[in-house]
């Protein structure tokens, strides 16, 4: 199964983060990362994710380390000009929710799209089950 995580279920990863789901981004990347199935990321997600260690006050190595294993467990997706004109055409409110959903949806076999963010991102947009983290546990895990 090729799952493709929101960034802010990453940003929900990193432990010093007061809100929220730690447990649940932990419990989904730990299944990636024994290979349980495949997960997916956008480029955007990667820099974000090193913007929010480095201001929750990790040192660069530490910060380095946890982009790292980052990289050794998700795939980061290739984006271009095609997946953000296409991006725009999902008429979604929040542009860059827009972009996240056409960069999932450029990979033709990912099916499930998780965010914790459901209410942005209404459901016949695409293809694609779109499910917070804790429903995406339920069901496949």
């Amino acid at each position: 199964m090729k799952i493709f995580l929101d960034s802010n279920v990453l940003v929900d990863w990193i432990p010093a983060r007061e809100t929220g789901s730690f447990e649940e981004a932990s419990k989904i990347l730990d299944a990636c990362e024994l290979k349980k199935m495949e997960g997916f990321i956008s480029p955007r997600t990667v820099y974000l994710l090193a913007f929010v260690l480095k201001k929750s006050g990790m040192k660069k190595k530490e910060t380095s380390t946890w982009v790292q294993k980052l990289l050794e467990i998700l795939s980061v997706i290739p984006m271009g000009n095609k997946e953000f004109a296409s991006g725009i055409c999902y008429y979604m409110d929040d542009m860059e929710d827009s972009f996240q959903l056409s960069f999932a949806a450029s990979m033709n076999d990912i099916f499930i799209f998780i965010t914790s963010n459901i209410r942005d991102f209404p459901k016949n947009k695409c293809q694609m089950k779109i499910l917070h983290p804790v429903k995406f546990l339920e069901q496949y895990l």
